[in-house]
């Protein structure tokens, strides 16, 4: 198991956010490093062995407590966050898998 930091993880998980987490900024260029404080803690919630709830949890929290986006309008539940939280926890199995030998 590679539980140590990986750039090239990391990068898989910048480009599901950018993909599948809808924030507003993905039709934007260069906008990737928008992503890294939040890439960095999904990695560090995937190390620690979180659960797909958990990390769809963090998503809901971080669009609509830290982003403050949404205001106003109904919360969408951390329940549709799981399909992103359930890719992220597969890639990270893949990754901890190691290359087929």
């Amino acid at each position: 198991m590679n539980a140590q930091w990986d750039k090239s993880f990391f990068k898989v998980i910048q480009h599901i956010l950018m993909t599948e987490w809808p924030i507003g900024i993905k039709d934007f260029m260069n906008t990737e490093d928008e992503y890294d404080p939040y890439a960095m803690r999904i990695y560090s919630q995937l190390v620690a062995g979180s659960d797909a709830d958990q990390i769809a949890k963090y998503l809901t929290d971080t669009e609509y407590g830290t982003m403050g986006l949404a205001l106003g309008t109904e919360h969408r539940p951390a329940s549709d966050r799981l399909p992103i939280a359930k890719h992220l926890i597969a890639e990270w199995e893949k990754f901890k898998a190691g290359p087929p030998i």
